[in-house]
């Protein structure tokens, strides 16, 4: 795996997710996360790493997403969404490009093609065209409304709806949004 900063001004995200990825890596069987407190108060809870490998394996596998892919990460790496983001990366041996979490994730990124990104409904919102620069692209942490699925229905970006949560060590299910 390698990994592009380039895009990264805030050092203390990037100590972030270093130091996620160092708890990803290390030989310890578990790894400890918080959930975001959407369904309750935040709280620590601990996974088997075995179990996060075997869903980023399962994710690559059925998005058929090839090793050395290139893929943004531009969730926060200290929630399930970015180090599950960081485990694909290990797996897949991705060349993954970071951007601080935001609102506009593709934006000053013109000119770059990823193979793969996950975000949230509102960073697809907020991104519109810019999904193009996207082959494939996941979805979750939040319901889709009809404009979205509308918004997303005339790409050509292969689009999925995931559901799940830090409990299930990422997404249990996937819904195709796109292309039609």
């Amino acid at each position: 795996m390698k990994i592009s900063y380039k895009n990264v001004t805030n050092h203390g995200y990037r100590a972030l997710l270093e130091e996620t990825l160092a708890q990803i890596k290390c030989s310890n069987a578990h790894f400890s996360i918080r959930t975001s407190g959407s369904t309750g108060k935040p709280k620590v809870i601990t996974l088997k790493k075995e179990y996060m490998f075997a869903s980023a394996e399962a994710t690559i596998d059925f998005l058929d997403i090839s090793r050395g892919a290139r893929a943004l990460l531009c969730l926060p790496a200290d929630k399930i969404a970015g180090a599950m983001m960081l485990t694909r990366a290990i797996v897949g041996d991705w060349r993954l490009s970071v951007v601080e979490p935001r609102a506009e994730p593709l934006k000053g990124l013109a000119n770059e093609y990823f193979d793969f990104a996950a975000m949230v409904p509102f960073q697809v919102k907020n991104s519109g065209q810019s999904l193009k620069q996207l082959e494939k692209l996941i979805v979750g942490g939040g319901a889709v409304d009809e404009d979205l699925v509308q918004q997303m229905g005339s790409l050509k970006t292969q689009c999925w709806h995931t559901f799940g949560m830090t409990e299930t060590i990422s997404h249990v299910a996937m819904r195709s949004l796109s292309p039609n």
